[in-house]
């Protein structure tokens, strides 16, 4: 259950990260963000993925902690990456 959480933090924050790019927030809004959203994107972004360090580090110990938070964040930077390439196809009407 740890794990769960650390992923979902780290999912949250990639996904706060990339619609901290104008793209991807062109993309799924429709306008361009404001400079003060971009920037607030990036710090809860980050925040996120720093938080996510706690459950890891909490559930499995430190040495086992980090690695396990890299390969969690591999696996929730996958899931945002697939979820921005392939967002039309699935909600095609």
């Amino acid at each position: 259950m740890i794990e769960l959480a650390a992923f979902l933090l780290q999912f949250a924050g990639f996904a706060a990260l990339a619609l901290s790019m104008p793209r991807h927030f062109r993309e799924f809004f429709g306008s361009l963000p404001a400079r003060s959203a971009k920037l607030s994107m990036r710090v809860v972004g980050w925040s996120l993925l720093t938080l996510a360090f706690i459950p890891a580090i909490f559930g499995a110990g430190a040495s086992i902690g980090i690695v396990l938070w890299f390969g969690l964040a591999t696996l929730a930077a996958s899931v945002v990456a697939l979820t921005l390439t392939y967002r039309n196809l699935w909600w095609r009407t």
